[in-house]
């Protein structure tokens, strides 16, 4: 998207409706077993552009969400041209469902998983009023 953070433009700012779109597109809701076999919960965002990932990662914490960047397979992307890939990972069950709560009623491809992962943390569905 931007190449260095001189190309961002001086108004922009992440909030919950982009962050909602970048995560329809680039990202992934889900309930995974730990090595322990016990569920757990978890939201993954990817990119290979690393700016617009420390903006995200940067808005994330500022809402108090734990949620720190990480290089996917850096090796691979070495060994056969590819870019990397840049992720986060948000873990923490408080987090999860605060971000679920936030970004169902935004998303549109992954409102279904985003649901399933908040039932499973509250046993509750989500409440369409307070979309």
């Amino acid at each position: 998207m931007w190449t260095t953070e001189q190309d961002i433009p001086a108004d922009f700012q992440i909030d919950w409706t982009y962050l909602a779109g970048w995560f329809d597109g680039e990202g992934c809701a889900g309930i995974y077993p730990n090595s322990n076999n016990y569920p757990r919960t978890m939201l993954i965002f990817t990119s290979t552009d690393e700016i617009v990932m420390r903006l995200i990662s940067e808005f994330l914490q500022a809402n108090n969400v734990k949620a720190n960047i990480h290089i996917n397979g850096s090796h691979n992307a070495i060994n056969h041209n590819w870019s990397t890939s840049y992720g986060i990972e948000v873990t923490r069950k408080l987090d999860v469902k605060f971000i679920a709560k936030k970004l169902i009623p935004l998303c549109i491809t992954k409102r279904k998983a985003l649901t399933e992962v908040f039932k499973f943390l509250t046993g509750e569905e989500p409440i369409a009023e307070e979309w």
